[in-house]
């Protein structure tokens, strides 16, 4: 068997021509391997030089999208359709804001006329032990501390009593005794 790149001999002619059958067979097999091997070579080679092909082609196929791109014109063109979207968008923000304003209005509903709020005193609390200050059973400890200070010290004792009945949080009952005691 031949190696590929391996040279055969000519043995036609020459002294060795008496051996020429038997070394005609080598010289055939020898250069049937290197037919083999440079066909082989140039099959290998052709397939190379195609996938360089693709390569190339698909190199200028890129230059050329690239440099279509990069025309002014494009550039333009591409410009003006972003800014279009941009248009349209701040268009429609504008026609809903504007659909908006120039709905008609309800007119407000009129509020009833505020009253002063009333202080509470032991005399205009009722007996069933109503909370001393609004909303008071809603309150935390801290807002209704916030409060006694604005209460007066009958309102404050009155407060004592309300707390010491229901929650008696030490805070709330230590700052209603505090005013309490200041009257």
């Amino acid at each position: 068997m031949c190696e590929p790149g391996e040279l055969a001999l000519d043995v036609t002619a020459g002294p060795l021509h008496d051996f020429r059958p038997g070394l005609l067979n080598r010289n055939l097999l020898l250069y049937n391997c290197l037919k083999f091997t440079v066909a082989h070579g140039v099959e290998r080679g052709q397939a190379k030089v195609e996938a360089l092909q693709k390569r190339v082609g698909d190199v200028e196929s890129g230059v050329s999208e690239a440099r279509d791109a990069l025309r002014p014109d494009a550039i333009r063109v591409r410009a003006l359709e972003a800014a279009h979207g941009i248009l349209e968008s701040a268009q429609s923000v504008v026609d809903g804001q504007l659909a908006e304003v120039s709905a008609p209005k309800k007119p407000a509903p009129k509020a009833p006329p505020k009253r002063a709020p009333r202080k509470a005193t032991p005399a205009s609390r009722k007996v069933d032990g109503d909370a001393p200050i609004r909303n008071y059973d809603k309150l935390t400890a801290k807002d209704v501390v916030a409060r006694i200070q604005r209460l007066s010290p009958p309102q404050a004792s009155a407060l004592l009593d309300y707390e010491q009945g229901r929650k008696n949080r030490a805070t709330v009952v230590r700052a209603a005794k505090q005013r309490a005691a200041a009257g």
